[in-house]
């Protein structure tokens, strides 16, 4: 059902700023789970559909928190710059990465192919009691360039 909601999602917010703000209000209201924003960095002009995409990443990272983590606390940055990153991190249980590849991990396969479907690039750090932090990165004017010569 969450998978569906999530496919379904629209735009309902201009940039990535205030959707990840609302993104966030929505899932401590949902979960009881304190989340802390901060963003540095001048405000990015993204495509409506890459914004979409890293929207999807952020809920399907805090999915995966809420079911899996039993987190008490969650911690998400925005920087931007020549550079971008949005950091997803927890203090939860934490997994052992190596053991999440395969066929029954397709929500974590899915944020990959997400972030490479603008130039970004995803990288998932956890270890057994020591939480986890989700990253995507990505190159502003890479994604305009790639844009350009798709069209």
């Amino acid at each position: 059902r969450e998978l569906l909601v999530h496919f379904r999602t629209r735009l309902e917010h201009p940039d990535l700023d205030s959707a990840i703000n609302s993104a966030l209000q929505k899932f401590e209201g949902q979960s009881g789970i304190a989340t802390q924003y901060t963003r540095h960095g001048p405000s990015l002009d993204i495509p409506p559909e890459n914004l979409l995409q890293a929207l999807h990443i952020l809920q399907e990272s805090l999915s995966n928190i809420r079911k899996h983590a039993s987190a008490s606390h969650i911690k998400v940055a925005l920087l931007t710059g020549v550079e971008c990153s949005l950091s997803i991190e927890d203090d939860g249980r934490g997994f052992d990465p190596a053991e999440t590849i395969g066929e029954t991990h397709v929500g974590i396969r899915i944020m990959h192919e997400r972030a490479r479907r603008f130039g970004g690039e995803l990288d998932i750090t956890s270890s057994p009691g020591k939480g986890t932090r989700v990253s995507l990165h990505w190159t502003p004017s890479q994604i305009s360039t790639e844009q350009r010569d798709a069209a």
